[in-house]
Parts: C-alpha cells; sequence; structure tokens
C-alpha cells in the first residue's frame, strides 16, 4: 500500500508539473500574439491616420451641372476601364511626414492603400513605419537599388505577409480562384505622375531569385517573363502592349525556406 500510494504521489506531482508546464507556455504565446496583435494594431492606426490627412477620392467621370458625381468605387468592370486614378495624394504633405517618400500604392476593395518609402537599404524599413517608429509591421518600401522614380524595369517593392491581410498579406489570395478577376488593376501614384498597374502573373519563387538582382540581360528579362507565365497562379487577360516598365510586389511565403510570392504588373503611365 506504502509503494501504491507513494507511486500515486509521484504521477499526479508529475502531471502537475506538466500542467504548469503547459499552462506557463500557453499563457507566455498568448501574450506574445497579444503583443504582435497590438503592434500591428499600432501600425495600422499610424497608416489610417495618414491616409485621412494626404489621401483623397477622386469622381469618376466628369459631371454636369443637374448630375451628382460618382465617389470612388470598387467595382471590377469599372475599374479596369478606368483611366484615371481613383484617388489623389498631397505628396508635399506626405514628404513632410517623411522625404524618403516615392508613391503611394492603391489596390481597390483590399487594404493595400499605403505609402512607399525608399531607404538606404532594405532594413530601414523593415521594421519601422513611415513616421520612422520602430513597429513590427514596418512599412511598403522599395528595394533601394531601384531608382526613386520607378524607371528601373523591374522596380521591386515589399511588404510584411501580416495575418490581418494589412500590408502585403492581402497578395497571396491571388492563389485563388477567383480574386484575379477582381483585382486585375491597381495603381501607383507618384510626385511626377500616376500609373495604372495591369496584374499579368503572381507566383512563388526564392528569395535567391535573379528578380532581386536587378542586373537582368534583355534574354534573363525574356526568361523571367516566361517562366513568370508558366509558374502563374491564374490566367491574365491576353495583353500584347508593350512593356518598359514592371511593378513587382514580394512578401514572404511559407511554401519552403525562403520562399516569397510575387505580384508582377505592367506600368500603363497615365497623362496628367
Amino acid at each position: 500500500m506504502r509503494l501504491s500510494k507513494l507511486h500515486w504521489n509521484k504521477a499526479g506531482v508529475l502531471r502537475l508539473i506538466l500542467l504548469c508546464v503547459f499552462g506557463c507556455s500557453f499563457l507566455v504565446a498568448a501574450y506574445k500574439l497579444m503583443e504582435i496583435h497590438n503592434a500591428y494594431k499600432t501600425g495600422s492606426d499610424v497608416y489610417d491616420q495618414i491616409q485621412f490627412e494626404v489621401v483623397d477620392e477622386n469622381e469618376m467621370a466628369e459631371t454636369g451641372p443637374d448630375q451628382e458625381a460618382e465617389s470612388i468605387t470598387t467595382e471590377p468592370e469599372v475599374i479596369i476601364n478606368q483611366e484615371k486614378a481613383p484617388i489623389s495624394v498631397d505628396f508635399d504633405a506626405l514628404q513632410e511626414i517623411n522625404p524618403d517618400v516615392v508613391g503611394w500604392i492603391y489596390s481597390p476593395g483590399t487594404p493595400i492603400n499605403y505609402p512607399v518609402v525608399q531607404g538606404k537599404d532594405n532594413d530601414e524599413y523593415l521594421r519601422h513605419t513611415i513616421r520612422r517608429e520602430y513597429n513590427i509591421a514596418g512599412s511598403i518600401f522599395m528595394d533601394y537599388r531601384n531608382e526613386p522614380a520607378f524607371s528601373t524595369v523591374f522596380n521591386v517593392i515589399y511588404g510584411h505577409n501580416l495575418y490581418t491581410q494589412e500590408m502585403f498579406g492581402s497578395l497571396l489570395n491571388y492563389k485563388k480562384d477567383g480574386y484575379y478577376e477582381e483585382h486585375s488593376v491597381l495603381w501607383l501614384l507618384t510626385p511626377s505622375g500616376d500609373y495604372k498597374l495591369h496584374v499579368i502573373a503572381g507566383f512563388t519563387l526564392k528569395a535567391s531569385s535573379s528578380l532581386y538582382e536587378f542586373g537582368m540581360t534583355e534574354e534573363g528579362i525574356g526568361n523571367f517573363l516566361a517562366q513568370a507565365l508558366e509558374k502563374n497562379d491564374f490566367t491574365p487577360t491576353a495583353d500584347d502592349t508593350p512593356v518598359e516598365n514592371f511593378l513587382v510586389m514580394s512578401t514572404c511565403s511559407y511554401e519552403y525556406d525562403d520562399a516569397r510570392y510575387i505580384v508582377v504588373t505592367r506600368m500603363e503611365p497615365l497623362n496628367s
């Protein structure tokens, strides 16, 4: 009886220790998740305030004296045919906040509605907001090797893949059926002019891809685009328009180590 009782006591103590360990692990994990959520919320509030300060909606069409102006829309067929950016940005005010601002990226009907900054390297804005405040959500930022006027052949901008779908978290939706058809056009606004961005590919590649080397020959560019169309997660609308510049949006993906998901767009300059 004494041995049985001793064995029970040891087993009970072991169970109690394990429960304490699991309980502490759960509390630590919950605290970390709450900490991450709060950081994301703080970053989101920063960009919401920036949008409020510098972004205005544009009228969709010219209106007569008896017509009511149409406001911004997310209807795909309207957006695709639109020849003017749905929003306007006060870049003077934006660059007073941060002179590193080079543009504004906007995707109707998604969380993508952010300033684009360019730092001295690709670490500067990885964990800092446009206000230069530390935040794990970071900023949408342009590769430091690109020309700030978006004149490089492949202009690459980066953003974190947040579980809230904010920053560039929504880009992975291009893997889903029907998403491309509803989001085939984005907009890039810059201090010197605006661009309509026609989505042509979305796929996963390695962080070591030649895309991030910015030294591709004309043949290399052709090979990359052929690879993009071969690996594409959707079938893009046929488009034989000559392309001088591309905008590539890049974010983390988790199919394998150092995986990246990119969305490739054709840049169409708009008349001012």
